[in-house]
């Protein structure tokens, strides 16, 4: 029952997409909200970089704070598992005998398959974890910090990148549409292929994740103009 690494790689690519996307939205709103009231281009450079910052920062501990706790919580669970197998263990076997049926084994092929599993106290741990709580032993080594720092990064980059026409001193319309529309297709790209819910491809999936992020972005551009 070993894991296959791509689905681990999987699991940090959500972090670092799910980052970007954050950035980006982010970014968006406030590099036009800055735009349309006609802040000079140093300032917008300024808030951007302290937005992306802060923001990478924010998402960097909160990912970290997450994915540590669900780890906790995982661990609290393989514990109680193995004390239930240690104390309890005819009901253990009775659980996994009705869990292995409920998936479509015979009689026969869940007596064969508990006997099997039930001599090895490990091997009973993991698919008792698997069957039971839908826990693969190989998540418990996950790093949060990993994640965290991905995510984090991830929206540095994103939202950081917005603030290139700036700094290359792009017309202010042109600076504009590209912190408009650049985004967007980000955003219609990670939907249309898949990588935000690793999916296969498709147009309106992509379509209904940037007019998300639009509708996102644009509220938070809203309540900029008026704050400002």
């Amino acid at each position: 029952m070993e894991k296959h690494p791509h689905i681990e790689g999987r699991a940090f690519a959500g972090w670092a997409l799910l980052g970007a996307a954050d950035g980006l939205i982010e970014a968006m709103a406030a590099t036009l909200a800055l735009n349309m009231a006609g802040v000079e281009y140093r300032a917008i450079i300024i808030a951007g970089l302290a937005l992306a910052i802060g923001g990478a920062l924010s998402l960097f501990q909160s990912s970290y704070l997450s994915a540590r706790l669900e780890l906790d919580l995982m661990r609290l669970d393989v514990q109680r598992e193995r004390m239930e197998i240690d104390t309890e263990p005819e009901e253990e076997r009775r659980e996994l005998e009705e869990l292995l049926r409920e998936e479509g084994y015979s009689p026969k092929e869940v007596d064969v398959i508990v006997k099997r599993v039930t001599s090895d106290r490990e091997l009973w741990l993991r698919t008792q974890l698997l069957h039971e709580l839908h826990l693969h032993m190989d998540e418990l080594r996950r790093s949060p910090l990993r994640e965290g720092a991905l995510a984090g990064a991830s929206f540095f980059i994103a939202s950081a990148l917005l603030v290139t026409p700036y700094a290359l001193a792009a017309p202010r319309r042109q600076a504009l549409l590209g912190t408009a529309l650049a985004p967007l297709l980000a955003l219609f790209i990670m939907g249309a292929t898949g990588l935000l819910s690793r999916h296969a491809y498709s147009f309106r999936r992509g379509i209904l994740t940037a007019l998300t992020g639009g509708i996102v972005a644009g509220a938070v551009f809203l309540l900029n103009l008026a704050l400002g």
